[in-house]
């Protein structure tokens, strides 16, 4: 009787075992491989900003609102939620093919259904759940879909409500057949803050099918989505905040442009930047027998075409005769003020109250050198003379606003002609702060925010006062490119330095 009591309980634990719905591995991850029409993908790591923005120690907010953020925490759990919050949240844009249309979907993970019900019910007012393996609501007062199952969630948003209620059937009823997609697949396993996945084959592929679109004619118009082109297919961006920095690193998959070459400028290219006092400085090493050269999209001056430099590097014939190297340095003090003895010299009171104001209101412009590498200096001669008889190799000549001088195989462009005077004066020293590491990258380049802070004279305003950014990085090769922005607290992350920031500043005040 014992035998085949014991057998009947085992054969009903197993039988129960197998009722019950096995959870589906990497579902969502499978589901994003699969979808062929994404454009942009963005992963929040929601508790972690959260924790590092660190609002409820705030001193810029009241009482009141530390305990409206602290219960805000306290009750953003998964456990209280019934659904995962502690690992990062995907969004994603779909389009609809050969349509201007398409939908935002949020996709996540269930812990618990009857309490993500609960929490449904209490931010939206349903009440009706069905019985279904798939629930499906339209959240009319938000414009939002919303279907889940037992384990996993979709949240929808559109303007085309046939199209959102397509997608989400699919995704819930048919099987995903993931792709291997090197960039996707990097976007899905990062770890960071806040990664980002933009697919710059398939918008142009979507700004292609537009025929007669105004969508079209804007993506045909943008300049950044001209410039993103030169980046590859795909491109991933990690951003991460950590203690005095905030970090951003962007890898681009599946190019066949060559913006830079492999290797940092030659290191002559040091001698160019030595003035004491700077706002920006920069060395890169561009490929200029890129058939889709970039230049003539940058947008750096309003006027371009009437500086030298540009006219060069747009000129196929004037190009043909650089190498790609170049340098450039912005200086921290008024054009006009180079006159001074003590002009690149270092001075600790050169920011005092005494300072000559009358020379920032007649003249705030400041001096810039631009060295470009020369391989072919006889033939840039003859060039540049067609511009300007006067030109000749080793003499300094005024050509528009600028002063321009070719010598030992660089060409050097300013807008003071004392800086080019300097370029070879004996027993001069280069810039001090040069990263020598990362003087090897094809492209490096830094902002000292707080010179150009104080060169802008703005210390009597709150933007001086209240400004926590030390220096930007800019770092760059043909598949990375990232950026490093120092903040001054090297000791406190850098999320609840921008926080306090924002919050000192009053700009959310009308939301806390």
């Amino acid at each position: 009787m014992n035998k085949y009591f014991w057998f009947i309980i085992i054969l009903l634990i197993f039988s129960s075992c197998n009722e019950e719905s096995e959870k589906p591995e990497k579902w969502v991850e499978n589901l994003l491989l699969a979808e062929k029409d994404i454009l942009i993908a963005i992963s929040l790591d929601l508790n972690t900003l959260l924790s590092k923005s660190d609002l409820a120690n705030s001193d810029q907010i009241t009482n009141q609102n530390k305990m409206l953020i602290n219960a805000f925490n306290s009750s953003f759990k998964s456990s209280l939620l019934g659904f995962n919050v502690d690992i990062p949240q995907k969004m994603f844009l779909v389009s609809k093919e050969n349509d201007s249309n398409g939908a935002i979907f949020w996709v996540g993970e269930l812990t618990n259904k009857f309490i993500f019900e609960q929490t449904v019910k209490n931010f939206f007012d349903v009440d009706d759940f069905s019985t279904s393996d798939v629930n499906t609501y339209y959240l009319k007062e938000y414009n939002l879909y919303l279907s889940f199952n037992e384990f996993n969630f979709v949240m929808g948003f559109s303007t085309d409500k046939k199209y959102v209620e397509s997608k989400l059937k699919s995704y819930f009823n048919n099987d995903h057949y993931p792709e291997n997609n090197a960039a996707f697949l990097s976007f899905l396993e990062n770890t960071d803050d806040i990664g980002f996945y933009f697919s710059n084959k398939r918008i142009n592929q979507l700004q292609n099918s537009l025929s007669k679109s105004t969508l079209r004619s804007l993506l045909n118009n943008s300049s950044v989505v001209n410039q993103i082109d030169h980046f590859g297919d795909e491109l991933f961006t990690s951003l991460n905040f950590l203690n005095g920095k905030v970090s951003m690193n962007t890898t681009t998959y599946r190019s066949n442009n060559s913006i830079y070459n492999s290797n940092g400028v030659a290191s002559l290219f040091k001698n160019f930047v030595s003035i004491n006092e700077l706002v920006s400085f920069g060395f890169a090493n561009f490929d200029l027998n890129n058939e889709k050269y970039f230049f003539s999209n940058i947008i750096v001056l309003d006027k371009k075409e009437d500086f030298i430099a540009f006219n060069l590097l747009n000129d196929e014939k004037s190009r043909s005769t650089l190498n790609g190297e170049m340098s450039f340095a912005i200086a921290a003090i008024a054009n006009n003020q180079t006159n001074d003895p003590n002009f690149n010299k270092s001075s600790e009171n050169f920011w005092e109250d005494d300072f000559d104001k009358t020379i920032i209101e007649s003249d705030i412009t400041p001096p810039f050198l631009v060295s470009l590498g020369v391989k072919e200096p006889y033939l840039l001669e003859n060039q540049i003379k067609e511009m300007n008889k006067k030109f000749e190799l080793g003499n300094t000549v005024l050509m528009k606003d600028y002063y321009i001088l070719l010598k030992d195989d660089f060409l050097h462009i300013s807008n003071n002609e004392q800086l080019l005077k300097d370029i070879y004066r004996k027993n001069k020293k280069n810039y001090s702060h040069f990263n020598n590491q990362l003087f090897q990258k094809p492209m490096y380049a830094e902002i000292d925010l707080e010179s150009g802070l104080n060169f802008m004279q703005l210390k009597n305003l709150k933007l001086l006062e209240n400004n926590i950014f030390k220096k930007i990085t800019f770092t760059a090769d043909n598949n990375n490119f990232s950026i490093l922005v120092n903040v001054k607290n090297k000791n406190q992350n850098s999320l609840k330095s921008i926080s306090d920031l924002i919050l000192k500043s009053q700009l959310l005040e009308s939301y806390l």
